[in-house]
């Protein structure tokens, strides 16, 4: 502006016969002038803020952590309540052949977990060992009895306290497919509910109708698995294929428990479109046990339907019983950079006896969503109903 009024001085001077040598020293003179009178710009603490946070890049320090260390965010469980603790995660170490990860977490409700990781690639070529191990704490878990027709009426709670050393070692047959054996040691105690405000599950169910609920046998879990691992890297988007299938045998460690097989198998496929700014996604999943003729499976170890991951619509682990199918299919569009809305729909069923299998019969939710964040680390807000009423669902996860 400054500089607009000197020309236009200017040109008055010369218009009234000034001469050019005295015109330009005028610009002069009001441009020192100017140049003098600037002040830098000053930033407002909103600003600032934003550019101390990017300058020292906290978002990436709080996603892939410092250091090998970062927060960890997430649920132990449908009724932990939130959860939050500290990872120690190290997925590349010597040249991409180790990771380490240990961490531990707690909720105020009183759930508690601590849990390590560590696995060689690389082994001999193409093979791979993963330990894995944890030690968990639940205070205060639901149980409204076995099988699909259980009545929320009945609902009561149970404490459980578990510890697990598991050994897996197999070979890459090819770069995101692996096959392998484990062998993994399971202890379990089962208690009274440590919430006040609930009944405890012996006051309500016996033996007999909670098989376990009075003898906690140790098990020593052997078997096999082959995996399908997902194609993607660290803070890549998380499209394309994911499947595994894992048969094991349950070995009781203690004569009055029984024995039995389990067979676990998933199939999820993330399909983008529209230069990938929406996204269709699919998974299905089951659990068949088979025990021996006559024999129960400790209703602790049944497979359970119900919470944040499957069945939205309804409580957390509102479902138990030997055998469990269930399907998700799931609407993404995105609305910001790693900020999707979705829709989507759950269905499935647990029921006795595994030659049962069918889609007869299934439980269904619906709902929408929120979710954010890709790569290590993500979260999701979910609404979901059901014949039963309404759940509101926050998820945080750190792979």
């Amino acid at each position: 502006m400054g500089t607009f009024v000197a020309v236009l001085l200017a040109l008055v001077q010369i218009a009234w016969g000034a001469q050019p040598d005295t015109t330009a020293e005028a610009i002069m003179e009001m441009r020192r002038e100017k140049q003098q009178n600037l002040r830098p710009e000053t930033l407002n603490r909103l600003h600032r803020a934003f550019l101390y946070v990017r300058e020292k890049r906290i978002p990436q320090k709080v996603t892939y952590g410092y250091k090998g260390f970062r927060p960890r965010f997430g649920t132990l469980g449908p009724g932990s309540g939130f959860g939050i603790g500290v990872e120690y995660f190290r997925p590349n170490l010597a040249d991409e052949r180790y990771t380490v990860r240990t961490s531990i977490t707690g909720s105020l409700r009183e759930f508690f977990m601590v849990d390590g990781e560590f696995e060689a690639r690389r082994v001999g070529g193409k093979g791979f060992v993963n330990l894995l191990g944890f030690h968990r704490f639940s205070p205060s878990l639901d149980f409204y009895g076995e099988g699909p027709n259980s009545s929320e009426a009945d609902r009561t709670a149970y404490s459980l306290e578990e510890n697990s050393g598991q050994i897996a070692a197999g070979v890459y047959a090819l770069p995101r497919l692996r096959a392998g054996i484990l062998g993994r040691y399971l202890t379990s105690n089962v208690g009274r509910t440590r919430d006040e405000d609930r009944i405890s599950t012996e006051q309500v169910f016996t033996p007999a109708e909670a098989f376990g609920l009075d003898n906690e046998a140790p098990y020593l879990e052997t078997g096999g698995f082959v995996e399908l691992l997902p194609d993607t890297e660290l803070g890549a988007l998380p499209f394309g294929n994911r499947a595994g299938l894992r048969v094991s045998r349950y070995h009781s460690q203690r004569g009055r428990s029984p024995s039995f097989t389990r067979l676990d198998a998933f199939a999820e496929r993330i399909q983008p479109f529209l230069n990938q700014q929406r996204a269709f996604l699919i998974n299905l999943r089951t659990t068949l046990s088979v025990p021996a003729t006559g024999d129960e499976i400790p209703f602790y170890l049944q497979p359970q339907l119900g919470g944040p991951y499957d069945l939205r619509g309804f409580a957390g682990r509102r479902f138990y019983d030997n055998n469990r199918m269930v399907g998700t299919a799931e609407y993404q569009w995105q609305i910001f950079t790693r900020v999707w809305l979705a829709l989507f729909v759950d269905a499935g069923k647990v029921f006795p006896q595994w030659d049962r299998w069918s889609l007869s019969g299934l439980k269904s939710s619906y709902g929408a969503g929120l979710r954010f964040g890709t790569g290590v680390a993500a979260g999701r807000f979910d609404v979901a109903f059901s014949r039963e009423g309404g759940q509101f669902w926050i998820v945080f996860a750190t792979f």
